[in-house]
């Protein structure tokens, strides 16, 4: 909601591939969740989040209500509950918007590959390609971004800023 072309863009990059399986680091209030959870009326959404805003419960409420049955949400911290998910299950999409600081970043990038296929487009929100969009919740996850460009995890298919402080980049896992 911060940024409405957001979802406009991540429809365009998806609205041809078939959506089942979404992994999301990072629920929060539960935005993202309701705008795939519309955009693909048949997917299921897993969300991993930390819970730590009393508005949390609220929202997953919310979704439980709106969306029935197709919202699963996980709390903890990505780091620790993404390396213990099944393998087996692969996830169409995954939206990695939680920790902004630090290693976790660059640890959600690594850890979420063991559960994409070949298909599988991952977006790393909160990234930038101009200099002049960076602030300090970005830096880390444009440094793993561009590091697992560069260490051959993830082949980037695009990027966007949209405004200081506010962007993703899109790719796949090289598999």
């Amino acid at each position: 909601t911060q940024v409405p072309e957001y979802m406009v863009k991540i429809e365009e990059i998806l609205k041809s591939l078939h959506i089942e399986n979404i992994l999301e680091i990072g629920f929060n209030a539960g935005c993202s969740s309701d705008s795939f959870l519309s955009m693909f009326r048949k997917c299921l959404v897993t969300s991993i989040d930390i819970c730590e805003h009393n508005y949390v419960s609220g929202a997953k409420k919310i979704i439980d209500h709106v969306y029935k049955y197709r919202h699963n949400l996980i709390i903890g911290d990505s780091t620790n509950v993404v390396p213990l998910l099944d393998s087996s299950k692969k996830f169409d999409f995954i939206f990695i918007d939680g920790g902004h600081f630090g290693d976790v970043p660059k640890l959600d990038l690594h850890n979420c590959k063991r559960l994409a296929h070949k298909n599988t487009i991952v977006v790393m929100n909160d990234t930038y390609n101009n200099e002049i969009n960076k602030l300090d919740h970005n830096i880390s996850p444009t440094r793993a971004w561009k590091e697992g460009i560069t260490s051959g995890l993830i082949n980037e298919l695009g990027y966007i800023d949209f405004s200081i402080g506010r962007g993703f980049s899109w790719g796949k896992y090289c598999i």
